[in-house]
């Protein structure tokens, strides 16, 4: 039944997809309309019907022939069919799927990597999802892994298969997703930044889901998300340093940072400066003189003791300004008066302290002449 929703679809609607730019119709919105014209058929009747019918012995003969639908299933409707049939099949059973639990995980995980159809990776995602629930810790642990996998490979399908796939694993298994947030979360923070906004949302919306707030969640699992945003920096996309770049800005004006944390960011921002021009550069600089600005005390700290002091930052930041390009050298002007003002803040914090020691009621005096 599952193999002839395809073959018994009207070919006028397969006709039509065919030929959907001529149509003015994009091809998502059409095979919505496919799936909810098949939903509607009697076929469909029978496949409800079919799944009262369902008990252990038959579950035995019908999780192999389900995988292998999967697998080599023809056709849209057919392979949105499967999948929804198997996230039917799931609520109904409920905890008796833990058994062919492992064995159909991995079959649909394989197929959403590669799935093309936006109609169908949704529909095999969610089938993952509802599944992940009755699922071992290990097959667990690899879908959690997988999913962050596909997000890091950088292409825009792999991208939004990496999204759906957490974002219905937060809705539908959540219980099971508290337990990988310091493996999601840091991800996710960067992942907001992403560019394509489609991506972007979705991440967004698995942040904003799975933190009670903004401040104390960055704060959280800082120690997590430095390292990715300092991988990205150094990778040859020019999209991957950028959004990293941001993501640091955000973690900055939260402030709460170590000075070892500061001085990890400050150097791959540098040195990174160093290099050729991108399309988009200038966010680094805001990067630079986000730090300044809320970590100038972790910087001061560090400053007899670590390559990186006022110095090299000024000098860095000098060194942005001489270039050609309008937009990046007006941000490395800005960034450069900003740290112009952190510096002279924290040569008056420490005149401040020494004129406090040497007699309490200076200070005073100091700060109001």
């Amino acid at each position: 039944m599952l193999e002839s929703l395809s073959s018994l679809e009207d070919q006028r609607l397969n006709y039509a997809e065919l030929h959907v730019e001529k149509a003015g119709i994009s091809t998502e919105r059409l095979e919505n309309l496919r799936v909810a014209v098949s939903r509607d058929s009697p076929m469909w009747e029978t496949l409800h019907f079919s799944l009262q019918q369902v008990d252990e012995h038959v579950m035995e003969v019908l999780v192999p022939r389900l995988v292998q639908l999967v697998r080599s299933g023809v056709g849209l409707n057919t392979r949105v069919g499967v999948a929804k049939f198997i996230s039917l099949l799931t609520q109904q059973q409920g905890s008796e799927m833990q058994q062919y639990a492992g064995t159909l995980l991995k079959a649909l995980k394989a197929v959403c990597r590669d799935e093309k159809s936006p109609s169908s990776r949704h529909a095999l995602v969610s089938a993952c999802a509802s599944i992940a629930k009755y699922a071992g810790a290990t097959q667990i642990q690899c879908l959690f892994e997988d999913s962050i996998a596909l997000y890091v490979e950088n292409t825009s399908s792999a991208k939004i298969t990496s999204a759906l796939l957490l974002r219905e694993l937060s809705h539908q298994a959540h219980d099971v997703f508290v337990g990988y947030h310091t493996l999601v979360l840091p991800t996710a923070f960067i992942a907001r930044f992403d560019e394509d906004k489609t991506v972007s949302n979705m991440f967004e919306d698995i942040w904003d889901e799975n933190t009670s707030g903004q401040s104390i969640a960055m704060q959280l699992y800082a120690s997590e998300i430095i390292p990715l945003a300092l991988k990205g920096l150094s990778n040859t996309s020019w999209t991957q340093k950028k959004m990293c770049a941001i993501g640091i800005t955000k973690l900055a004006e939260v402030g709460g940072l170590t000075a070892l944390q500061v001085m990890s960011l400050l150097k791959a921002l540098i040195e990174e400066l160093s290099n050729r021009l991108w399309e988009g550069k200038e966010v680094l600089l805001d990067a630079v003189s986000a730090i300044c600005k809320n970590c100038s005390g972790q910087i001061q700290e560090s400053s007899n003791t670590d390559t990186v002091n006022w110095h090299t930052i000024m000098s860095a930041v000098l060194a942005a300004c001489s270039k050609k390009k309008t937009i990046f050298r007006n941000a490395a002007f800005s960034c450069l008066e900003q740290v112009n003002v952190s510096l002279w803040l924290q040569g008056c914090i420490l005149v401040a302290s020494v004129v406090s020691v040497m007699d309490p009621y200076c200070l005073h005096d100091f700060m109001f002449s």
